[in-house]
């Protein structure tokens, strides 16, 4: 099983320790002016660097193959999290705006029920007009002298007259009738004109938050990214260091377990939200 590079031990990380039996041939052959054990010693100095810089390499690049990896699978769930969210929210609002508009239209068709129960209470009755008691009165005098049949007559003219008259008033009645009817329900579809505007505008300004989380939760993923492979490109600068630079090398010995870069936090912190 292959070790990352953050499991690896400090002393089998650092170059010195590979290199320290080679050093100190090529430290003895100096002192013993050897220049040709001292050549093949720092050749094979050389040679290690070369093979332990190239180790390095190779472990961190698995390791940062992983974690870009793991980093690509977290901004796909955080985007489908934000989608599904914003998804639901979005079933919510038109589900309150079904409901906001369906009690609008059971209000309005109260208001319609109320109005022509109250405008059929004042239904014409049979009035008595002018000519209607003119007619009666001469239909009593004839009846008074005995002219019965010109009295029949006369009862049919009144109550002609009066039938006229009533159709006159319900005709009248028929047309104010209408008239207010179509007055509440011009009425009602300005207010139901007025709702839908309002949940246009609500849903405009829902596809803009919508938009604007997606957007954010992207950007936040390829900062994300972009910071892992800043830290990444420095992380091969380092490995090239340690093989080169003793300070160097003793200086991060006790630093070997520490993220290198502030990407890893932003990946703990988007996987720590997907559980």
């Amino acid at each position: 099983m292959n070790k990352t590079l953050s499991q690896i031990k400090p002393r089998e990380r650092d170059t010195l320790s590979a290199m320290t039996s080679t050093q100190r041939t090529m430290q003895i052959a100096t002192k013993l002016d050897d220049p040709h054990q001292a050549l093949e010693a720092f050749n094979q100095t050389l040679s290690l660097k070369s093979s332990h810089l190239i180790d390095l390499h190779q472990l961190e690049a698995q390791r940062q193959h992983d974690q870009l990896l793991k980093l690509s699978q977290a901004e796909q769930i955080a985007l489908e999290r934000t989608v599904n969210n914003q998804d639901k929210l979005y079933t919510i609002l038109i589900q309150k705006q079904d409901q906001q508009l369906q009690e609008l239209l059971e209000i309005q068709q109260c208001e319609i029920e109320r109005l022509i129960h109250k405008i059929d209470q004042k239904v014409p009755q049979k009035v008595q007009n002018r000519e209607y008691l003119i007619l009666i009165r001469e239909y009593q005098i004839l009846m008074k002298l005995k002219k019965f049949e010109a009295a029949i007559n006369v009862k049919e003219l009144a109550c002609k007259a009066e039938q006229r008259h009533l159709d006159v008033l319900n005709q009248q009645f028929n047309e104010m009738r209408q008239k207010q009817i179509k007055y509440y329900d011009h009425i009602h579809v300005k207010q139901q004109q007025i709702l839908k505007m309002q949940f246009q505008t609500q849903l405009k300004d829902f596809e803009k938050s919508r938009n604007q989380d997606i957007f954010e939760t992207v950007q936040n993923m390829k900062n994300s990214k972009i910071d892992m492979q800043n830290a990444h490109t420095l992380e091969f600068v380092n490995n090239k260091l340690r093989c080169v630079d003793t300070e160097i090398v003793n200086g991060r010995r006790g630093q070997v377990y520490n993220s290198t870069f502030r990407g890893s936090q932003k990946l703990v912190e988007s996987l720590r939200g997907m559980m």
